[in-house]
């Protein structure tokens, strides 16, 4: 089973897509549940209430950190304690599944161990890679991120492993499209294009460059 983790800003305009393409564009609903963590608000609370009585595995889990978009990781993370997959697919309120996304995600993860450390960055149709689908093993190692940034800090975590093992095989990338970034149809709208600044700041702390050492650290010791 993969569990699909999303958070979703307040009075969300976006989190209805998203539910009706899960809705819609999965083929086989044993292979999958929803797992959504939000802050709540009058927008989305009938909305939700609607969703989570259909006969879908949709699950609302309500946020009460005040923590806002910066607290992402630990959003994914709380929602991760009620998952039930073995395969956990963290992911956004303004992303948009694609039709037939898990026929071919389970397709490609059979032969693949959640006991392992693995990581998976499925294709978008429309934009780079921007989700991980990770192995529970994973999570149980180094959890998802230590800031709200968190495929950024992912892909960073691998860069560091793939040096201490010289080797790639930990991550996989799947050719087929399954995902819709609707955030990059946003930024068209908007006079100022996305500062690649604010990117790279998120990694000058150097406890966090600490941190994620150490998260490839364990990793390898996992793999070894």
């Amino acid at each position: 089973m993969i569990s699909l983790l999303v958070t979703a800003r307040k009075d969300s305009k976006f989190l209805a897509k998203f539910v009706m393409t899960f809705i819609s564009h999965t083929k086989r609903f044993d292979n999958v549940e929803l797992l959504i963590f939000t802050p709540g608000g009058e927008w989305n609370k009938e909305l939700l209430k609607f969703f989570t009585v259909m006969p879908v595995p949709i699950k609302v889990i309500d946020d009460e950190t005040g923590l806002g978009r910066g607290g992402n990781h630990i959003f994914y993370q709380e929602a991760f304690k009620s998952a039930k997959g073995d395969w956990i697919w963290y992911l956004c309120d303004d992303h948009q599944l694609l039709d037939g996304y898990d026929q071919y995600i389970t397709d490609y993860i059979k032969d693949l161990d959640p006991t392992k450390p693995v990581v998976i960055a499925p294709a978008v149709d429309n934009s780079g890679r921007i989700s991980h689908i990770l192995s529970r093993k994973f999570i149980d190692t180094v959890g998802f991120a230590p800031q709200g940034n968190v495929d950024s800090c992912i892909n960073e975590t691998l860069e560091r492993l793939e040096l201490l093992t010289g080797n790639t095989d930990i991550l996989h990338l799947p050719l087929i499209p399954v995902l819709h970034d609707f955030s990059l149809d946003k930024d068209l709208f908007k006079s100022e294009p996305f500062d690649a600044e604010y990117e790279k700041a998120l990694f000058k702390s150097q406890g966090l460059k600490d941190k994620l050492q150490a998260d490839a650290e364990k990793l390898y010791l996992c793999l070894k």
